[in-house]
């Protein structure tokens, strides 16, 4: 961390919200050096994941409240994306790829945990748009993929 600060100057919240280093996670890919592969794309998870929630924690209001709720059906949710994807490289900021496979990898997640109710996908429903929505004000995602992904959760929700 103090190693980028002094590189880039800032604050804590803009290491937190750094670039993604595409070119050099597909550089170590290519190199085939899997377990950095791996740290940096949790590394960034782990930034994007705490800037959600020290932004939700100084803001007042319900999402508060719910913050605790939320990182704990977040975390399980993009541990178990993680795992089903292939490439390797899941970030959770690739909101193209939630939306792409959203149907999928929800019937998975819900096969897998089998016990999975109406509140509960409520509740992940929530989330991800909290998530999402945080990643699009900070433009980290897209605006127009972020208004895609919640249509898409509106038709998983009449399902």
């Amino acid at each position: 961390i103090l190693k980028y600060l002094r590189r880039h100057g800032g604050t804590y919240w803009d290491y937190l919200e750094r670039p993604l280093e595409r070119d050099r996670i597909d550089q170590l890919a290519d190199s085939e050096k899997w377990d950095q592969v791996t740290d940096l794309c949790d590394d960034f998870n782990a930034c994007r994941i705490e800037a959600f929630a020290q932004s939700t924690f100084l803001k007042s209001g319900t999402s508060r409240s719910l913050l605790s709720d939320m990182l704990s059906t977040l975390h399980p949710f993009f541990d178990f994306v993680s795992r089903i994807d292939s490439s390797g490289m899941f970030l959770n900021e690739d909101i193209g790829y939630i939306k792409r496979y959203f149907k999928p990898i929800m019937h998975k997640f819900i096969y897998k945990f089998g016990d999975v109710d109406r509140e509960m996908m409520e509740n992940l429903f929530e989330s991800l748009q909290a998530y999402y929505g945080f990643l699009a004000t900070r433009r980290i995602v897209d605006d127009l993929e972020f208004d895609n992904h919640q249509k898409t959760i509106l038709k998983m929700k009449d399902e």
